[in-house]
């Protein structure tokens, strides 16, 4: 956090949203924080105080911090679009800086998914979440961030999933260093600096609801501003109307 401030900031040129008729591009990170704020509304709004009790047991945290977590997961969501599918359009993908666009030898083609569930779960490791079993919350939070199109992907820690494999698949150091500065950054805006030491079945089924939720509601095409200069549902907590507006690509 400190090096992004005294330096040249974070890089926001990777895109998250694209809407080809408009050829309007919106920056991953605004993306990731607008659902992250949009967990939050949905916690406070949508979901039972039976149900926010039942993730705050789940993760063993009080509700206050369960609710900076649910919303630190839910903005995870897309890092894996930090990898090769920032070339899946070629308008958006020709604003993405030099540096980054020459660090790709050797990328591979992946579902953002599959890559947001695999690239966390160092990241996770990293921050101090176990990810020794299959049921440790390192690797439940990373199912979460993986099934958020609605369908739980297996998580192969031993083989795909490793760290190693991960490193070589979804781009060269810079990406690396970007999807860590993204990680800490989407941790301290919101404020999901505990870390639960469990995280239970129903309360893993609940979060990835969350995040399916504010993900949909987040990506509304009218929300995507056309030339993003702060992200749009962060900074002014428009939700939209419910259930309205199509998702832009992405």
């Amino acid at each position: 956090m400190l090096e992004d401030a005294r330096f040249s900031g974070i890089d926001v040129s990777p895109w998250g949203k694209f809407d080809r008729g408009l050829l309007a591009v919106y920056p991953l990170l605004f993306h990731l924080l607008d659902v992250a704020a949009v967990a939050g509304e949905v916690w406070d709004r949508v979901l039972t105080a039976g149900q926010r009790q039942l993730i705050a047991d789940g993760m063993g945290v009080p509700l206050g911090e369960a609710r900076c977590l649910v919303m630190f997961v839910a903005g995870l969501h897309d890092l894996g679009k930090l990898a090769q599918f920032q070339q899946r359009e070629s308008h958006p993908w020709a604003r993405v800086s030099l540096a980054l666009r020459a660090d790709t030898a050797g990328w591979q083609r992946m579902p953002h998914e599959r890559a947001s569930m695999h690239s966390a779960l160092q990241l996770l490791e990293d921050a101090g979440y176990n990810t020794d079993a299959s049921d440790s919350p390192g690797v439940r939070v990373a199912q979460i961030l993986g099934s958020h199109h609605g369908r739980f992907l297996q998580l192969d820690l031993d083989g795909a999933a490793k760290a190693s494999r991960v490193n070589l698949a979804l781009g060269g150091p810079k990406w690396q260093d970007l999807r860590r500065r993204y990680f800490a950054l989407l941790r301290h805006l919101t404020g999901a600096q505990p870390v639960p030491l469990r995280l239970s079945v129903p309360a893993s089924v609940l979060m990835t609801g969350v995040g399916v939720i504010a993900d949909r509601l987040a990506s509304q095409r009218h929300l995507l501003a056309a030339e993003g200069s702060s992200p749009r549902i962060w900074r002014s907590g428009a939700l939209g109307p419910d259930g309205q507006g199509r998702p832009a690509v992405g």
